[in-house]
């Protein structure tokens, strides 16, 4: 029997948009709840959302901003993403599962942390190469035509980094598959393409779904799979975004929340005026 296992990335803190994935996951059945990282950062309930997935989740990955979080000092981020982890920390800084999670950070690491083999599959929060930071895209719509070579290229790279079936991974916030061309015909029967995001080149397709999707038949077809961000979609959408999946088939699934909501949390923080504003009109533009 197959089991069913829901893919869950980047809740970031965004308690509204969590429970409304985890009511839509209760109606079906589902052995597994495997979340890829970054389940808190930038929204307003960090300590709510780590304490939930920390409890439920069958496999709980850390992502950068876990990381960032963890390594005080460090500068990797851009100044919003550096104010809302120094808010972050301070909500986390008490709870017991978070204090259990640095010391297993001291001791096993951040790559033991964000990366999980399972069978033939690998969970990762951003790429097989560099499960923290590396984003796994095509860049930026506007470079497709004229770089198409050079990214088709970049993509190919990204699938030689691995040597599992299927590798889950998080981080960019937008639901895709990447796989080689010659898999192109487990799209035949998709017609729900984002036209906008999706690459195409002579070697690889990165397939961005624009609402729930059935890919299947994807069982030994190599590929990097990611399933969305819960929390901060930013592909367009703002409906929270998780992906289900049984070794032959991909489910992507869009759920609508109260954002409005999260966004009045946002405004009721300490964070500064104009990273809370931002963070909380990003919610509603799904990007």
């Amino acid at each position: 029997m197959k089991k069913k296992c829901a893919i869950l990335s980047d809740i970031h803190g965004n308690l509204e948009a969590f429970n409304a994935v985890l009511q839509d996951i209760e109606k079906k059945k589902i052995d597994r709840i495997m979340i890829l990282g970054d389940t808190v950062g930038y929204g307003p309930n960090p300590k709510e959302c780590w304490e939930k997935a920390n409890k439920i989740a069958d496999l709980l990955l850390i992502g950068n901003h876990e990381y960032e979080v963890l390594s005080p000092g460090d500068e990797l981020m851009n100044p919003v993403a550096r104010e809302a982890i120094r808010w972050t920390g301070k909500q986390l800084q008490n709870v017991p599962s978070w204090k259990k999670l640095k010391q297993d950070f001291k001791k096993k690491g951040a790559k033991k942390l964000s990366s999980k083999k399972d069978k033939d599959t690998l969970f990762v929060h951003a790429s097989p190469r560099n499960s923290i930071m590396e984003y796994v895209c095509p860049e930026d719509e506007h470079l497709f035509l004229a770089f198409n070579r050079q990214i088709d290229n970049l993509l190919m790279t990204f699938l030689a980094q691995f040597t599992e079936n299927h590798c889950f991974c998080g981080h960019t916030h937008v639901p895709a598959i990447l796989t080689s061309y010659h898999n192109s015909i487990i799209f035949k029967n998709v017609h729900t393409w984002n036209t906008k995001a999706t690459f195409i080149g002579p070697k690889t397709i990165f397939f961005v779904p624009s609402k729930k999707t059935i890919v299947r038949n994807i069982k030994n077809k190599k590929m990097i799979i990611n399933p969305g961000s819960v929390g901060q979609p930013r592909d367009g959408s703002r409906r929270a975004s998780y992906a289900i999946y049984d070794e032959n088939n991909i489910t992507f699934l869009r759920i609508n929340y109260d954002w409005k909501k999260t966004q009045k949390k946002l405004h009721a923080t300490s964070m500064k005026k104009d990273v809370k504003n931002f963070l909380a009109d990003r919610l509603s533009r799904g990007y």
